[in-house]
């Protein structure tokens, strides 16, 4: 009888505290354009772009997910929730596989509730999951895909690139196409019409195609003529350019009571803010062209993916790995890189730049390959084209090698 009351008390104080956790996991819908999510039960004010230096609890957003993706909640603790998203995932040392993060609830909505509005299930695409990459090619001929920010009239939001829409009505040659759009607030789903050339139908495509389409993405997110897609720390997210502007400096402000730094913008007042960081571009932008990479950080790619062995080909599409960052092989002919860059050295937003630039000394790709091959340490050059960092270890890795696991 002690061992129940002293049980129930436990209950009555998780409760009484806000605290819940279920006993089983609960499916639900991200609700909202983009949804930062963190590791820790961090209190989620306006995130910055970026922590400064080392200073990450400053801005401790580490993934976004999107509108329509499917998540499982695990636990609920006041305004938060603890989610596992299926998209991706990343590695610890010991090789465990880890998708769980927090968020605020508001961002959600469980099935339950959908069941509740009397919402059919077939309006909202079905989920990606790392665990089944054949789930990239679901509903076949059914889905779209935003390939570019688009604005909806009707609930005034702006969707990012690579939300997923189930088709209404398909007409392939159509200038539009009606999909199903969920409003939480009305608690309805309704039709809404999306601009032909903002998208793109999920089809079942052959590697090469899906890799020039994962190319083309990247090149057209990295033209800078209508500005740029800013870094964000943790980003996987384009709702919109901003214009280009110089270094921000780092600023500073009292955090858990300790005095951290992080790099903004008072031009981005968005929250969440909308950008990427180097893995956030390559992750969106591969699911995109249905190409099967789940990885969510830079050592996780690396474990995933073969790297560049003596009879193969540096091609575009392969990926560039120095610690902490990684670039994509754009333009063999020319010599060019993208990458979502961050800040400390000068940059700060999605680019398609120059090896030369890059890294000093290295002009083309066959130069690149004999670093590699004979264990040249690479020069990193920041904006100013000043020597700020010496990487004594590089890999090139085989975007082509996600289809060989």
């Amino acid at each position: 009888m002690n061992k129940l009351i002293m049980h129930l008390q436990f209950i009555f104080i998780l409760i009484s505290s806000g605290c819940f956790i279920h006993c089983e996991p609960t499916r639900a819908v991200i609700a909202v354009p983009i949804a930062d999510l963190v590791a820790h039960k961090k209190k989620m004010i306006s995130l910055p772009l970026a922590p400064a230096g080392k200073d990450f609890e400053a801005c401790p957003r580490i993934f976004q997910a999107l509108f329509n993706e499917q998540v499982t909640i695990l636990e609920e603790r006041n305004k938060l929730v603890r989610i596992s998203v299926s998209n991706a995932f990343y590695e610890t040392g010991k090789m465990k596989r880890i998708s769980e993060y927090w968020t605020l609830k508001k961002n959600i909505v469980s099935f339950k509730e959908l069941k509740k509005w009397k919402i059919n299930e077939a309006t909202l695409p079905s989920a990606i999951n790392w665990k089944s990459p054949s789930s990239l090619e679901n509903d076949t001929g059914s889905v779209l895909t935003l390939t570019s920010p688009w604005h909806d009239s009707a609930t005034d939001k702006t969707y990012s690139a690579g939300t997923r829409f189930t088709l209404a009505t398909s007409h392939k040659k159509a200038e539009t196409h009606q999909v199903y759009l969920l409003h939480p607030s009305a608690k309805k789903v309704t039709l809404s019409s999306i601009p032909s050339d903002k998208v793109i139908i999920t089809t079942l495509r052959s590697p090469k195609v899906a890799q020039n389409l994962f190319l083309n993405l990247l090149r057209s997110w990295s033209k800078e003529k209508n500005g740029i897609i800013p870094y964000v720390w943790g980003g996987c997210s384009f709702t919109k350019r901003y214009k280009k502007m110089g270094w921000p400096r780092p600023k500073k402000r009292i955090i858990s009571e300790k005095l951290l730094s992080f790099h903004d913008r008072t031009d981005i007042p968005d929250s969440p803010k909308p950008g990427f960081d180097c893995t956030g571009l390559i992750l969106r932008a591969t699911q995109i062209a249905g190409i099967p990479f789940f990885y969510k950080n830079s050592i996780t790619i690396t474990q995933n993916l073969q790297a560049l062995k003596s009879n193969d080909v540096i091609e575009e599409g392969d990926i560039i790995w120095i610690p902490g960052h990684v670039m994509v092989v754009s333009n063999r002919t020319n010599n060019l890189l993208i990458e979502a860059r961050g800040y400390a050295d000068g940059y700060g937003y999605t680019q398609e730049i120059p090896l030369a630039q890059e890294f000093k000394g290295v002009e083309t790709y066959q130069h690149l390959r004999s670093a590699f091959e004979q264990k040249i340490p690479l020069k990193r050059l920041n904006i100013k084209g000043e020597i700020y960092q010496t990487i004594p270890n590089f890999k090139i890795l085989k975007l082509s090698s996600v289809w060989k696991k």
